[in-house]
């Protein structure tokens, strides 16, 4: 016995009558969840359930069913539903989370005063009404619905932005290796010019039977080429940190030849 004695004081060490509205708090709670146990039974006898709401409003909340629990929840017979009954013990042990509960939550919660315009609150109290609940109750579910609401698409708009900032960095990534290998392709091309037009030049400046270039003469060939090229180059061309100018291109084309 000394076990179970030890293990029905273990899940009644919460109780206190001398808490103020504990003993009320107990048979409310009582009321609500109306378990079958034989201990909420034997705390709040054999009454229809109607008849213990109707003496507990009468009663304002101070009257017979209080003083009924304050005399048997830590009475000899409560330890020994507690310790016989599973139903009863799973019963008071609900009851000491739930009163841990309220107490936790009045600590943490902190008392606000304001105003709300006559519609709301006309809002409020309709809805509360609808559901059975106090406005209090029901002003809170509605803000902390409205919190949760708020928050979850804020969760869903951080990431989304998260996911475009991924995919920016990847597109920029991308626009890096394209950019780089037309870099290539564009010095390739400007080789490739520079060869050609050189070797057309030199052709054209070296007369059958001549046997040498003639230098003034491949000048002005060059000079030539160089400005109808400018007139074919697009503007926006230039725009392009690697592409040079005609006249840069062709500036030193031959050791010793004056820039164009």
């Amino acid at each position: 016995m000394a076990g179970q004695s030890r293990q029905s004081e273990g899940v009644l060490s919460w109780v206190d009558l001398s808490r103020k509205g504990q003993a009320r708090w107990m048979v409310s709670y009582l009321l609500r969840v109306q378990s079958q146990s034989k201990l909420a039974g034997y705390l709040v006898g054999q009454e229809a359930t109607a008849e213990a709401h109707y003496r507990q409003a009468m009663s304002g909340g101070s009257g017979t069913l209080e003083s009924v629990i304050q005399t048997k929840i830590m009475d000899d017979e409560s330890h020994k539903l507690i310790e016989s009954d599973v139903p009863s013990l799973k019963l008071i042990e609900r009851m000491r989370w739930a009163w841990q509960q309220k107490k936790y939550r009045e600590k943490s919660e902190r008392q606000v005063s304001f105003q709300l315009p006559k519609g709301v609150a006309d809002k409020v109290e309709k809805i509360a009404r609808d559901r059975g609940q106090s406005r209090t109750y029901t002003l809170e579910q509605m803000v902390t619905g409205a919190a949760d609401a708020f928050q979850a698409g804020s969760l869903s708009s951080e990431r989304k932005i998260v996911s475009l900032q991924k995919r920016l960095e990847r597109n920029e990534a991308a626009a890096q290796d394209v950019s780089g290998e037309l870099s290539q392709w564009i010095e390739l091309l400007q080789e490739l010019l520079i060869k050609e037009v050189v070797t057309c030049c030199e052709y054209e400046a070296c007369p059958p039977g001549a046997g040498k270039i003639d230098g003034d003469l491949f000048d002005m060939l060059l000079e030539q080429r160089v400005k109808d090229l400018e007139k074919l180059m697009p503007d926006i061309a230039l725009r392009m940190s690697r592409i040079r100018s005609v006249k840069d291109l062709f500036a030193h084309c031959r050791p010793g030849s004056p820039k164009i």
